[in-house]
């Protein structure tokens, strides 16, 4: 090997030996997700390294070597599969990168974990280089665990704490699943690996008891996570190695050592039957149940059966198939993103072909591994493919009963990996000076890759970029800065990254409170304008969202809260809010909130048409009466269509209160109102309209009680305190009146409306009794 091909070589190692160690340690506290987003780049990042390095060691070296495996024919079948889901997927952008947090499901990932896995089998073909690179990852799995120990004790500033469960791997399950690995992983290191004379050495020594705190600090942190399916998951692995162990004693040159996963395996069944005594008020994990997830695999299969819905679009087929039980759980508003298993979220997402071409890999590398334990006669290299194989076995195991996140999966290819190289001792060698073509093409794949690398760091920083704004802009909202400040940071994000539908629909919703705010403004010309600009801004903003996603009934519940709020601004808008509510009911039909809103917009629909009422020409009036009556018609549908999905859902009975007292059931509306009352007792709109609806009904006294307690609640609600003022006036008590007028004064000294009347209570002229009044202008109460 020449010098220029002997540094590619150093480069290659070095860059996988940093990755494996630093991956499962590596997050960035600045932006929106720290983990997996950014193990993603730096993913990325160095198998670009790797891999450039890998074919500038070929061009140099003028040879080409590659391990000879059936694994491979079956790694680059799924690859194939994993593209074609990803580009008929249901949005083909979130499967090609991966959404926040599913990382993991990028097509970029996945062709990155595919790159390594060729790296490696090519490259590490002796057992020095592999234990260094298991040892590298042993190494970063150490560190992951002393880190975790500290986060746990609180001394560590929030700004090094990478998520609630205090660890840079994720999950407190998935950081037992990791260190589960690692343990297994370790033990039978121990068992004699080395020769007797390495055994005996003082550097061997203590590096074997630097992993043994380590294992024994893993172990403590397992009990203390203390969940059953990390337990599940840990228990085979560790019975394979001691029954492989036993089964083969004679072999082990150090017996001692197998004290460590007998401990483990006594610890794991003590604690399937008693609770740790180790209390973390640490989160505990949500997911779907394996039955929910199945169910949901299988109606997703009936729309397409053979690539799924596409890579990271769980959650769609969640929102859309998510069992109508859950609406009786405090979980009914959550859409879960994986399954309870990474299998089923595979079958979901990738299909028939997806799925059962991964069958085929998994299936073919365990007969191929448990052969070569049967057979190898070497005691080192059998107890290191041990060590491999239970971890990989762990893993796999992982698989099928949880959901797994990116250093999980980046765990298992470099495994999988380390196996071939282990259990695949086969070659292909091709001399690149007798063979001038595969030369020239090994030399444009190196130019080609130094171009995608290069525009891949360009996009990286952009991207990192774009989400440390969005966090940026999130900050702002929660320190209550001006809402142009906030809209100005969700803009940048978004221009930064073009092609994220959440940089743009948080920005549609920043715009949206803005002309909400321009609109409780005093008005003028130049309001006017800004608001016409805002509005159009707005809604080019939240239809970009729908086209960037159009499944994602997020981005078109969006766009239609956008349509409602300028209905009375702009004509026609109204017929968009509805096509646009009735779209995301379709991709969410299990969401009651979609059915309320849009039964709140034909109510509004009807209180416009109402202008009609006042109209001379008797035919508009008329015609104005059809069309009220028939959108309160078909609000009430939609309300009751709400509490079918969702029994207990109060603001579609509250809403639906207020159609009723629109068409004149005004006893049907207490009624309601009432209802929710009993499980609301300190909702001040509930308060406030039950008060307006025994007024209308003649019941005074209940209004009184009701406008009382409204304002109880909300002692500046200015509207509650100006009715039950007008109530008093009815029954005479004009000192109790003036009472609530004056308070208003307090907090509007300048309301002239307020003036006039508590003057005319001073000085009453001779009237007969009038209506309640028309409310006067406020900011709605906080509820």
């Amino acid at each position: 090997m020449n010098k220029i091909a002997n540094i590619c070589d150093k480069v290659l190692k070095a860059s996988l030996y940093l990755l494996v160690f630093a991956l499962p340690l590596f997050f960035l506290p600045w932006t929106f997700e720290a983990l997996d987003f950014n193990k993603q780049n730096l993913l990325i990042i160095l198998t670009l390294f790797a891999g450039l390095a890998w074919l500038g060691k070929m061009v140099a070296s003028r040879q080409v070597v590659l391990r000879r495996s059936f694994l491979n024919v079956l790694i680059l079948l799924y690859v194939v599969i994993y593209t074609l889901a990803t580009i008929f997927s249901l949005d083909s952008i979130r499967s090609f990168i991966g959404a926040s947090g599913l990382e993991k499901e990028g097509l970029v990932t996945v062709l990155c974990f595919v790159v390594l896995y060729f790296v490696i089998i090519n490259n590490f073909r002796d057992i020095k280089a592999v234990k260094n690179l298991l040892y590298s990852y042993i190494l970063g799995a150490g560190l992951v665990t002393v880190w975790t120990l500290i986060a746990f004790l609180g001394v560590l500033p929030a700004i090094l704490v990478p998520s609630q469960a205090l660890n840079p791997v994720g999950t407190l399950n998935s950081l037992g699943i990791f260190l589960g690995a690692a343990f297994v992983l370790l033990c039978p290191l121990f068992l004699g690996a080395e020769t007797e004379k390495a055994a005996a050495s003082k550097k061997n020594l203590i590096m074997k008891i630097v992993m043994a705190v380590f294992a024994a600090l893993a172990l403590f942190l397992l009990a203390t996570i203390d969940n059953w399916t990390v337990w599940a998951i840990f228990t085979p692995a560790v019975a394979l190695i001691l029954a492989f162990v036993i089964i083969r004693a004679h072999e082990v040159k150090n017996l001692g050592w197998l004290a460590l996963p007998m401990a483990a395996f006594v610890v794991t069944v003590l604690l399937f039957f008693i609770n740790t005594p180790i209390v973390t008020r640490l989160p505990a994990e949500i997911m779907p149940s394996f039955s929910a997830s199945a169910g949901i695999a299988r109606q997703t299969l009936r729309e397409a059966p053979l690539l799924g819905s596409g890579p990271s679009t769980f959650v769609f087929d969640y929102a859309k198939f998510k069992p109508a039980g859950v609406n009786e759980t405090q979980l009914w508003d959550i859409k879960f993103d994986r399954s309870a298993s990474r299998v089923l979220t595979m079958l979901t997402t990738t299909g028939l072909f997806g799925i059962i071409s991964w069958l085929f890999l998994i299936i073919f590398l365990a007969v191929q591994t448990v052969f070569n334990l049967i057979k190898e006669k070497s005691g080192a290299l059998w107890l290191n493919q041990l060590a491999v194989g239970s971890a990989w076995f762990l893993l796999l195991i992982a698989k099928f009963l949880y959901s797994s996140n990116l250093t999980l999966e980046f765990s298992f290819w470099i495994l999988t990996a380390i196996l071939i190289v282990m259990t695949s001792h086969k070659f292909w060698e091709i001399s690149l000076g007798s063979a001038p073509r595969i030369s020239l093409i090994l030399s444009f794949l190196l130019a080609l890759g130094m171009i995608l690398a290069i525009s891949s760091f360009y996009l990286i920083g952009e991207r990192y970029a774009a989400d440390a704004r969005f966090v940026q802009a999130l900050s702002s909202i929660n320190r209550g800065e001006d809402l142009s400040k906030t809209t100005e940071l969700f803009n940048s994000a978004a221009s930064l990254n073009q092609r994220n539908d959440v940089y743009l629909r948080n920005l549609a919703q920043s715009l949206q409170a803005q002309i909400n705010q321009e609109l409780a403004a005093t008005p003028n010309e130049e309001r006017a304008k800004k608001i016409q600009e805002l509005v159009a801004a707005d809604i080019n903003v939240a239809k970009r969202a729908t086209e960037l996603s159009p499944k994602n009934s997020a981005n078109w519940a969006t766009l239609a809260s956008i349509y409602q709020t300028v209905m009375p601004l702009i004509q026609g808008s109204s017929e968009w809010a509805i096509s646009s509510w009735q779209k995301a009911i379709e991709l969410e039909p299990g969401n009651p909130y979609f059915y309320t809103e849009l039964g709140k917009t034909y109510a509004s629909m009807a209180d416009i048409l109402s202008t009609g009422l006042q109209s001379s020409d008797e035919k508009v009036k008329a015609d104005a009466e059809t069309k009220i009556k028939e959108n309160l018609a078909k609000a009430e549908e939609q309300l009751s269509k709400a509490i079918e999905v969702k029994a207990d859902y109060a603001p579609a009975h509250f809403e639906l209160a207020l159609v009723y007292s629109r068409q004149g059931k005004i006893k049907e509306a207490i009624s309601k109102l009432e209802a929710i009352k009993a499980d609301l007792p300190n909702d001040i709109g509930v308060a406030f309209q039950l008060g307006l609806l025994y007024a209308q009904n003649k019941e005074l006294d209940k209004a009184v009680t009701e406008l009382s307690r409204a304002v109880e609640l909300a002692p500046n609600f200015a509207n509650a305190r100006w009715y039950l003022a007008a109530i008093y006036e009815e029954q005479g008590k004009k000192d109790l009146a003036l009472a609530q007028l004056e308070e208003i004064l307090k907090t509007n000294p300048e309301n002239e409306t307020v003036k006039q009347k508590i003057d005319a209570l001073k000085n009453p002229p001779a009237r007969e009794s009038e209506p309640l009044p028309t409310p006067i202008p406020e900011a709605a109460p906080a509820q």
